[in-house]
């Protein structure tokens, strides 16, 4: 990605309307961008929720990440859940205290746009779960704060941690159902 491509894109979507942004790291110049970092402010000030995952670049295990850390940012850690397609590639599990909930990052099978069939996993896969989960939430209560569509997400969440919370899973795996 673009250095401020993500920052244009975040802003793009809030200015719109946009109730659930989706912010897919990549890269991880995009993580320190001031673009980023002002346009995450401005669509959280709109009353957008944004979801993101944590990639691992290498850095310390235990930091709080951009924009994952950043305050009203759902960030989600990816689990593989037994008893369905494990992710295709391993990945460490993200071990930093960035992440609120966790979503499965197994591997889903999806029609690809000339009739293929694609999977997608990993942490994209985690947030986007997630995502759809805020999304639920606000179509019920539009006017939800982002992160009050947080604190939804944290009490209804499946198969909490020992102690309540863990850097690698947040406070649960995310509970659309629920």
């Amino acid at each position: 990605q673009d250095d401020g491509l993500l920052g244009e894109s975040i802003r793009y979507a809030a200015d719109r309307g946009a109730q659930v942004i989706y912010a897919g790291i990549t890269d991880e110049a995009t993580l320190t961008s001031a673009a980023t970092e002002a346009a995450v402010s401005h669509a959280l000030s709109r009353g957008a929720v944004i979801v993101t995952s944590d990639y691992d670049f290498g850095s310390d295990d235990q930091e709080y990440h951009f924009p994952a850390g950043a305050p009203g940012v759902i960030g989600v850690a990816g689990v593989t859940v037994p008893g369905v397609d494990p992710p295709r590639s391993a990945t460490r599990p993200q071990l930093n205290a960035s992440m609120l909930v966790a979503g499965p990052d197994n591997s889903y099978p999806e029609p690809g746009p000339t009739g293929e069939i694609w999977a997608e996993d990993g942490p994209a896969a985690a947030a986007a779960w997630a995502a759809g989960t805020a999304a639920l939430i606000k179509s019920v209560c539009p006017h939800l704060s982002p992160v009050l569509v947080g604190r939804a997400l944290i009490l209804s969440a499946r198969y909490h941690p020992p102690g309540g919370y863990s850097t690698s899973a947040g406070f649960g795996l995310v509970n659309p159902a629920g």
